[in-house]
């Protein structure tokens, strides 16, 4: 039988992000918030394995980061599972963070105008943070073109304040959804959280829990 996720079912989600916690919400999930209190920055090119390929580097990041919270984040009760993820956004291989300042907002957009970048959107489902063997993980990646931009726009993109605690100054869900010329993958993983992808590993968590379950019970019997 193939089975949907549980009704009701209600996550940990290591993350305060709203976003997130809206995605979560479109396919019934209820999030409990748990913020993991990491420096994600601790995790960067120079920390990423030397034989890793320059153009997996970004992706894998990513990853690490996510990892780096779901360590950090016990499910809360009454929840069973947690979910923690990451977004790096990949231009030609140079990572781009969340800008500090203004001027480095527009430095990251003015790279970003006109060509096509990557952004790697990075998922845990777990229970356990201290047995990662356990952990069920998969990276999104997304292509997304920016049309070439005047430095008006750029002016009218900064004044909104949008690029503000994100990963390459922007959120595509708002102004600067009118700079994608082309996008190649999930608008969903862009904002943040891979929701297809999501579902898709918190259902095949309980399938394995299922099946464990019964398998434990066949044994006891």
């Amino acid at each position: 039988m193939n089975l949907s996720i549980p009704d009701n079912l209600c996550i940990t989600l290591a993350s305060a992000s709203p976003r997130r916690q809206d995605l979560l919400r479109r396919i019934g999930v209820e999030p409990l918030v748990c913020p993991a209190q990491v420096d994600e920055e601790s995790c960067g090119p120079g920390t990423i394995r030397p034989d890793t390929p320059p153009d997996e580097v970004c992706r894998q990041i990513a990853l690490e980061r996510a990892r780096l919270k779901a360590a950090a984040v016990h499910p809360l009760p009454p929840t069973r599972l947690a979910l923690a993820s990451d977004t790096t956004v990949d231009a030609g291989g140079r990572l781009l963070d969340k800008p500090r300042s203004r001027e480095e907002a527009r430095t990251m957009l003015e790279h970003l105008s006109g060509i096509t970048h990557r952004v790697h959107t990075a998922i845990i489902v777990y229970q356990d943070p201290a047995a990662p063997e356990s952990w069920m993980e998969e990276v999104v990646t997304s292509r997304v073109t920016f049309t070439a931009l005047s430095g008006d726009e750029l002016e009218w993109y900064l004044a909104c304040e949008e690029w503000r605690d994100v990963a390459g100054g922007y959120r595509i869900q708002g102004r600067a959804g009118a700079f994608v010329s082309h996008l190649e993958g999930s608008y969903e993983a862009v904002m943040g959280l891979p929701i297809h992808q999501v579902y898709s590993t918190i259902k095949r968590f309980f399938t394995v829990f299922r099946d464990e379950s019964r398998l434990i019970q066949a044994k006891e019997s």
